[in-house]
């Protein structure tokens, strides 16, 4: 358990692009939606000034001054794109790291680790799906206890049939995970 309680401190990502395809497709997903509703909206607003403008001089002045200021827009709309790229990466990394951090505890318990348990940070996604895959290694682990304990008390039994069944149980268990820890 101390090794276990070792890996929960010691866990911390430093890599921004820790699943570099999935976490591209959603923040260029969010990028894109950002994207798509800032041009929708402007060229909304465009388009009813354009429409007032032609019943009102006034308002062709302020389109003038407008067009004039369209730079200091532009970069106040990239400035503003920049943060939601900032924040598609943030919330990416966050959904991310927990599936890579899955990813590999699936391999370490497939390979027969069942001592080993999943520790997410603390704001991560996916923080409920830890509770239940450790709940899942340990309820193995709890049958491979009760396997162990019958497969001792088959070894002493003077019954051929059910220490036979116990190795050919145990030859298949150990094809089935060789470095089983538990």
């Amino acid at each position: 358990m101390a090794d276990n309680t070792q890996q929960k401190t010691q866990f911390q990502r430093k890599t921004i692009l820790i699943k570099k395809g999935l976490q591209f497709k959603y923040i260029s997903i969010i990028f894109a939606s950002a994207l798509i509703a800032f041009i929708i909206a402007i060229q909304e607003v465009l388009w009813i000034m354009a429409k007032v403008a032609e019943k009102n001089q006034a308002v062709d002045i302020v389109m003038q001054q407008l067009y004039a200021m369209s730079p200091i827009f532009l970069f106040k709309a990239a400035l503003y794109l920049g943060i939601v790229l900032v924040i598609a990466v943030a919330i990416s990394h966050r959904l991310a790291g927990p599936l890579y951090k899955f990813e590999k505890s699936c391999s370490i318990v497939g390979d027969g680790d069942l001592t080993y348990r999943v520790y997410l940070r603390k704001g991560d996604q996916l923080t409920d799906i830890q509770g239940e895959f450790n709940n899942m290694v340990f309820s193995l682990q709890k049958v491979m206890s009760e396997y162990e304990d019958f497969r001792a008390y088959a070894a002493g039994s003077e019954d051929e049939k059910v220490r036979e069944r116990a190795s050919d149980v145990e030859i298949r268990v150990k094809k089935l995970m060789p470095n089983l820890k538990f």
